[in-house]
């Protein structure tokens, strides 16, 4: 689990603040993979966020994540 946050935080964004593991979830129906539930904290020093920046980061996020470890969005 520490190699996927250190993947994410070497992507370096600037408006994400945080990343934290919420929960881990092991099941015979995943067939031997885990489920990771990650808490992200996205925060601008100066202003409010826009949604349509943070959905820029979470979808990077996600297709790094895709091609580096074949995560699934569940």
């Amino acid at each position: 689990m520490n190699e996927i946050l250190l993947t994410i935080n070497r992507l370096n964004f600037s408006i994400l603040k945080t990343i934290s593991l919420f929960d881990i979830y092991r099941d015979k129906k995943l067939k031997g993979r885990k489920s990771y539930g990650l808490r992200f904290e996205f925060l601008h020093n100066e202003r409010t966020l826009k949604d349509e920046e943070v959905e820029i980061v979470m979808n990077k996020i996600q297709e790094i994540l895709i091609q580096e470890y074949n995560a699934v969005l569940r």
